[in-house]
């Protein structure tokens, strides 16, 4: 029988040394789990236990540390899911966007032990467990967004497609705004010095990782990645974005607010507006390419995004 260990000994290499042979093995096991780091420098100094038994000591050890690790990694994984509603038509480039979005955020998750899972127009389904959503995406817009924001008024509404100023305005609690509304619009069109269409993505764009993006579209879908595709995309990645850093889905709308950057592939740091309405560049697009991104960069807190589009809370 082992002998225990935990108690305090001011003489541990005397009390190995007056231990019979057989009892060694048995006692250097239960000292190593009690006192690891003392046990090597005991073992390293006093010279009174051979090779093979310090490489057996660093064995249990290893094998303990990676048992901890796969139990802390199994858990997390149980633990941490995200059910991501989806309101609208399952046909728009938006709803394929937001599968892009969703199928990388589910391969991301499986390094911090998150599973995203899509419940697609869950009023519309028997058993679709809509009780367990943690956030809404919708394309949605006008009095179905309204009534969507409204019904659902405990969860983040991620709006992808309304541009209207006045829900920007109304300075809705749990109102997210990926689409850049029509106030960002007049307000490029101001500050712009080139001429072209006004977009807020372009499938030709290469610069901060857009281009690898835009093939990954391509390849899914054999087609080019719309704005309206941008849009269903980011919706999903700055879900996950929160969810990665944070792991606390219940919180997600509380977190959308704490002025969180993400990246869009836009080359800025993108976050919410207390209008709900998220900070991003506009481009100018002539002839296929984007010639200008409004507005300018500059160096304060948003790089120049609140240029355009604010909208002041009504009162």
């Amino acid at each position: 029988m082992c002998k225990n260990l935990t108690k305090k000994n001011n003489s541990e290499i005397n009390y190995f040394q007056k231990l019979p042979q057989n009892e060694i093995n048995c006692e250097i096991l239960v000292y190593n789990v009690f006192n690891a780091s003392k046990s090597f420098r005991k073992i390293r100094s006093g010279l009174f236990f051979n090779n093979e038994i310090l490489l057996f000591i660093k064995m249990i050890r290893t094998f303990t540390i990676i048992l901890v690790l796969l139990m802390i990694m199994q858990k997390a994984s149980a633990e941490l899911t995200i059910n991501i509603g989806f309101f609208g038509d399952t046909e728009s480039e938006v709803f394929n966007g937001v599968k892009l979005g969703l199928s990388e955020a589910q391969h991301q998750g499986k390094f911090i032990g998150a599973n995203y899972k899509l419940l697609v127009n869950p009023l519309n389904q028997k058993n679709s467990r809509m009780d367990t959503m943690n956030v809404i995406v919708t394309d949605l817009k006008s009095l179905q967004l309204r009534s969507l924001i409204k019904q659902f008024s405990y969860l983040p509404i991620i709006n992808l497609s309304d541009e209207s100023n006045l829900l920007r305005r109304e300075c809705i609690s749990n109102a997210f705004h990926i689409k850049p509304s029509e106030k960002m619009l007049d307000d490029a069109k101001r500050l712009a010095t080139k001429d072209g269409q006004f977009r807020a993505w372009q499938h030709s764009f290469k610069k901060y990782a857009a281009q690898q993006l835009n093939n990954r579209y391509l390849a899914k879908y054999n087609r080019r990645m719309s704005e309206d595709a941008w849009f269903g995309w980011v919706g999903v990645k700055i879900i996950s974005e929160v969810t990665m850093r944070t792991r606390k889905p219940s919180e997600l709308m509380q977190d959308l607010k704490e002025n969180i950057k993400f990246d869009g592939q836009k080359g800025r740091k993108l976050s919410f507006r207390y209008d709900g309405q998220l900070r991003q560049p506009v481009f100018i697009v002539k002839d296929g390419k984007v010639v200008e991104e409004i507005p300018a960069h500059s160096n304060d807190e948003y790089g120049g995004l609140d240029m355009i589009g604010e909208n002041k809370c009504h009162e």
